[in-house]
């Protein structure tokens, strides 16, 4: 998360709403704390390692996910690809030793099925994703389109800076019939999605 963006946002959001008030004396703001804007300091340092959820993606290590992250990543890299039952199990110091965590695009499975694991530790890995974050709602595997795949790795990888943790998240085709409107868990700890 870029806490600029936050700021810059906040500060206007503040102007406007004392100005659509017609207040002719406004109250001083409340200065923003790093804690306001939900920022989190890594405790332990992200290391050259790439967590991938393994139901997320087709092949494991040879999966394009993985591959895409061995390309990109500074040398000496580590991807290691884990099942839903070790992520589970996972603590947010070990989620947090990651410089990138990876849900990728399993081929269009049914709904949440393939990323269930990542639903129900939304709250553990959530909380300590401090780097960018690269969210592809598109289908890209049965469309064909492994360059979005590469370029959203690339992204997290190479603008996730030392002691940060970045997130890739490709939704495929999980929800191609929900209705409208309809809520999506995975992505709360960045907002209302």
């Amino acid at each position: 998360m870029k806490l600029k963006g936050v700021w810059g946002v906040s500060l206007v959001l503040a102007a406007v709403l004392a100005s659509a008030c017609g207040q002719e004396e406004t109250a001083p703001l409340p200065e923003l704390t790093p804690a306001a804007v939900r920022a989190t300091r890594q405790e332990v340092r992200s290391s050259n390692k790439v967590l991938i959820l393994g139901s997320t993606v087709n092949g494991g290590i040879d999966s394009r996910e993985a591959q895409a992250a061995l390309a990109y990543a500074p040398p000496g890299v580590v991807v290691d690809v884990v099942t839903p039952a070790q992520w589970r199990l996972m603590s947010a110091t070990q989620f947090m030793s990651y410089r990138a965590i990876v849900i990728g695009d399993a081929a269009c499975t049914a709904g949440e099925a393939a990323f269930q694991a990542a639903i129900d530790t939304r709250a553990t890995w959530g909380a300590i994703v401090d780097g960018d974050v690269v969210i592809i709602s598109t289908n890209v595997s049965s469309n064909n389109a492994p360059q979005i795949v590469e370029n959203g790795i690339r992204d997290v990888i190479s603008n996730t800076l030392q002691y940060r943790t970045g997130m890739y998240i490709s939704l495929g085709c999980a929800y191609q019939s929900a209705p409208a409107n309809t809520h999506v868990a995975l992505l709360e700890p960045f907002g209302e999605f």
